[in-house]
């Protein structure tokens, strides 16, 4: 048991003193928790590793989705980290890839999801980036999905599946 940083972007967890209440806590936020608590949220893949700053452990987070999507940047840093010892990111319970795999060419997507994040985007903007080509809408949905952490906004989604459906 003890203080750990929340990685994701907000957690609930019932509190060290007393069991019956409900603690939230924000992202980069350190928190103490008791053994069975720490040892659930770090299955769930929330707690930083420690060691690691919130922000290496989101940048190396991107870096792993990218790389995972053709991002051949993202992955040589990742290779890098890992083989410096600096990061794990593998799934809880599972042993670390030996080396990251070598990407298809292209980072289109993560090159959207930087625009969507870096330039804060509307829903409207967001959803522009598509043209009302099906095939850019499957990316620019993916790209909303990066950048969102996996939590798209409801009307870039519902609006980019009306153009991937036609």
């Amino acid at each position: 048991m003890g203080k750990r940083i929340i990685g994701a972007i907000g957690a609930s967890f019932p509190s060290k003193d007393d069991p019956g209440v409900l603690v939230d806590a924000e992202q980069g936020e350190e928190v103490d928790l008791s053994t069975s608590e720490e040892e659930r949220l770090e299955g769930l893949g929330v707690l930083v590793p420690e060691g690691l700053s919130v922000d290496d452990y989101l940048d190396a987070k991107m870096d792993l989705y990218r790389a995972e999507r053709g991002d051949s940047e993202a992955a040589q840093k990742l290779a890098a980290a890992r083989s410096g010892g600096i990061v794990d990111l593998s799934t809880p319970g599972e042993p670390p890839p030996d080396e990251v795999p070598t990407p298809p060419a292209g980072g289109e997507v993560a090159a959207l999801a930087d625009q969507i994040r870096d330039e804060g985007l509307t829903v409207e903007e967001t959803v522009s980036l598509a043209s009302d080509d099906p095939e850019k809408a499957k990316q620019v949905l993916e790209a909303e999905r990066v950048a969102s952490g996996g939590q798209p906004r409801r009307g870039v989604e519902n609006r980019l599946n009306v153009i991937i459906e036609g």
